[in-house]
């Protein structure tokens, strides 16, 4: 005998890691599992319809007692095995396998894996837990190793598809962690088989809550199900009155249980076979469902309908019950009994989208689509659409969405209106996410937004959260007509909607209506007389009216109740705007300097400082070519760009001028008056450089193209009677 780590060792072999890993029997699990399963099939085979009568149900037999020990021998078979499996994991995680038989054999003795194992299987509440345990870094060897691929493939050195490798093994261990989360029956079983199997009827009480019969208990009884498979066992519970012991039933499935053993004997497979210095299997790869199904040695008679059915029943009630996790687990059992269950292919994809895990529920719908599958087919269409936009891809989601608008109409109004109602939604943040000079992609796409939109409100006026981030958009992109439309929907549904209200209102500015601005504007104000941007918004308008010192009065008043400073910035630029009216120029100018000083990178800061230099005659031009410097070349800033051109043109650079307003050509189908406002300042240019000819003819065409009357329409003909008499002379 020798000493080892102070402890006798009865081991005479020179390499006992090796030792242990060649005399693993490993085919102990699969030769138990496959022999109480086949006698336990060889049983239910010889069931015949009197088995079905009460009567026989509830006898107790030779057969059913033999039954209910083979069943009870696999159920527990696989608490054994997965704890087997985990104790492995465990000790490998010190990265030092060469006390792997110290390690096993003393568990509870203080040593580099001092653990108890049954707690730690279960303390992974989440599967995010797991995955992280899994992916932690060790060392091996003096070198970094990603656990898990240590664990399961320590002598490959890349994996043909490893995210799905992990994908599939995280999966089958984090059903075996919800397995030990409620060991009850094992835990009687072990300790001097405290538990018996039966079969059972089950039923439930209508209106029960938290465990207490409600009166007349009998008359609300409703039958649940006949459960054969039963583990009958004692439980202490804890209440109020101290301890008390309950009987406890827990149904199972021998088909289940059968799957899981054949599953974390693969796993332990790889673990063992993988590390023998001859091994004598090769190491399972977990990438493929169908060729994991061919390696695991599933036996080779068919799995019944029955556990299909019963997995089936019992996901739909885990997914009614909010519990998506345990459903995956099922239904992943589902597809390795037949990958090609088309039912069970669309619930991992909707189990995986109540988790928020788009990309794994996103891979799911696709397979189911790519497939083929009639079940279903429009829902799935519309949830891999949903999971597209969820992601972002939009060019995916656009796809999906207009693959399911093709499909025959659903007999499903509800679900039809909610589709409606999300695809106009993720249509407005595709238009989000595309560059502003897709002007006439964008409007495309919000046309389509609003069309469905609009049409699900026919069937039923709902999110109109839906409604107002459309309005927005189309507000943006200067769709005003169709933005009053959406508006005064909401209004119509929900009158005093005063975010609706402000909006109408500012849409009402852009179109120069000051008159329905003012009137909806006050509207939001009787809603809500103390929110402060209502009356910002109506100084504004005021202003535009040239009501000057009614509009100095609102914005007092908005400042007054701006308490947070939240719309500081917003009513200092009017009250800027306000002395630039007044034609207090240096005063507005002052005040759009300091906006700019704290917020210079502000558009609309950018904007107002512009507007106050160039209304003082273009007033220092080479600060406005400073403040558009990085001004980009796109009609969306065709003011900074304008005041960009006059400022060269000022500085006697008039071919940079004309090469500026030359690029924003293409405005002239998209605004009249901004390109009427472009002729007219191409007159400005050629009047600077003494081109007089030009500057008129440029002038008569910004005349001549004005489809109304607009505010700088009288100085154009100002302009040109003055150079028509230059040129008479």
């Amino acid at each position: 005998m020798e000493k080892f780590n102070g402890r006798i060792n009865m081991m005479k072999s020179t390499d006992p890691t090796n030792d242990f890993f060649q005399r693993y029997h490993l085919d102990y699990w699969r030769t138990k599992a496959e022999s109480l399963f086949f006698q336990y099939k060889n049983i239910e085979a010889c069931k015949t319809s009197l088995d079905g009568v009460e009567f026989f149900k509830n006898s107790q037999n030779s057969e059913k007692l033999l039954k209910n020990m083979l069943t009870l021998d696999l159920h527990f078979l696989k608490f054994q095995i997965i704890e087997a499996l985990f104790s492995l994991i465990f000790t490998l995680e010190t990265g030092k396998e060469k006390d792997i038989w110290f390690n096993l054999s003393f568990p509870k003795e203080k040593s580099e894996r001092n653990f108890k194992l049954y707690d730690r299987i279960a303390n992974f509440k989440k599967k995010s837990q797991l995955d992280e345990f899994l992916h932690q870094n060790i060392r091996d060897n003096r070198q970094e190793k990603i656990f898990w691929k240590h664990v399961f493939f320590s002598n490959k050195e890349s994996l043909s598809d490893e995210k799905l490798t992990f994908k599939n093994i995280s999966q089958i261990l984090w059903s075996f962690c919800k397995v030990f989360q409620d060991r009850a029956d094992y835990n009687a079983f072990k300790h001097g088989l405290r538990c018996v199997g039966s079969s059972v009827n089950l039923s439930f009480a209508i209106e029960e809550k938290f465990g207490v019969p409600p009166p007349d208990l009998q008359n609300k009884l409703r039958p649940l199900g006949y459960a054969e498979n039963v583990i009958s066992f004692f439980e202490k519970q804890k209440d109020n009155n101290g301890i008390k012991i309950v009987l406890r039933s827990k149904a199972f499935s021998p088909h289940e249980d059968y799957i899981s053993v054949i599953q974390a004997y693969q796993l332990i497979s790889n673990i063992v076979s993988i590390r023998r210095k001859e091994p004598r299997h090769e190491s399972y790869i977990f990438h493929n469902v169908e060729k994991a199904k061919k390696n695991y040695s599933l036996i080779n008679f068919s799995l019944t309908q029955t556990s299909v059915k019963d997995l089936y029943i019992q996901a739909k009630k885990n997914i009614q019950d909010g519990k998506a996790d345990d459903a995956i687990c099922l239904l992943e059992k589902i597809t390795q009994i037949d990958p090609k269950e088309s039912e069970a292919i669309f619930y991992l994809g909707y189990c995986y989208l109540l988790l928020s895990s788009y990309e794994e529920a996103f891979e799911f719908f696709k397979e189911y689509i790519d497939k083929n599958y009639n079940f279903s087919r429009e829902y799935a269409l519309y949830y891999a659409g949903f999971c597209s936009a969820k992601m972002d891809h939009h060019k995916n989601m656009y796809n999906y969405f207009h693959q399911f608008f093709k499909c025959p109409p659903i007999n499903d109004p509800e679900f039809l209106k909610k589709a409606k109602y999300s695809y106009g939604d993720f249509l407005v943040n595709y238009a989000r996410s595309m560059d502003s000079n897709e002007y006439f992609k964008i409007r495309r796409i919000l046309q389509k937004a609003m069309k469905h939109v609009t049409e699900a409100g026919k069937m039923k006026f709902e999110y109109p959260e839906s409604w107002f981030r459309l309005g927005s958009e189309l507000m943006e992109i200067e769709m005003y007509d169709e933005t009053v439309n959406l508006y005064s929907t909401i209004l119509e549904h929900i009158p005093d909607a005063r975010g609706t209200l402000i909006n109408l209102s500012t849409t009402y500015i852009r179109m120069n209506n000051l008159v329905e601005a003012e009137s909806f504007i006050r509207k939001a104000i009787d809603v809500d007389p103390h929110y402060a941007n209502s009356w910002n918004i109506l100084g504004a308008i005021l202003i535009k009216k040239g009501n000057l010192e009614d509009a100095n009065d609102c914005l007092n008043t908005a400042k007054q109740f701006d308490e947070k400073g939240l719309f500081k910035l917003f009513i200092k630029n009017n009250k800027g705007i306000l002395l630039m009216e007044k034609g207090e120029f240096t005063q507005g100018e002052a005040i759009f300097q300091s906006i700019f000083n704290d917020n210079p990178t502000d558009k609309s800061v950018i904007r107002n400082l512009l507007q106050s230099l160039m209304a003082q005659n273009v007033k220092d031009p080479n600060k406005i070519l400073g403040l558009t410097n990085n001004t980009p070349s796109n009609i969306e800033y065709f003011f900074e760009l304008k005041s960009r051109a006059y400022a060269n043109a000022h500085l006697g650079n008039f071919q940079e001028a004309h090469s500026i307003l030359d690029g924003l050509k293409q405005i002239k189908h998209k605004n009249n008056e901004k390109w009427v406002d472009l002729l007219d300042s191409k007159g400005d240019f050629f009047e600077l450089s003494e081109d007089y000819s030009k500057a008129q003819n440029f002038w008569q065409q910004s005349l001549d193209e004005s489809t109304q009357k607009y505010d700088f329409s009288s100085q154009t003909r100002e302009k040109i009677e003055r150079i028509t008499k230059k040129l008479e002379n």
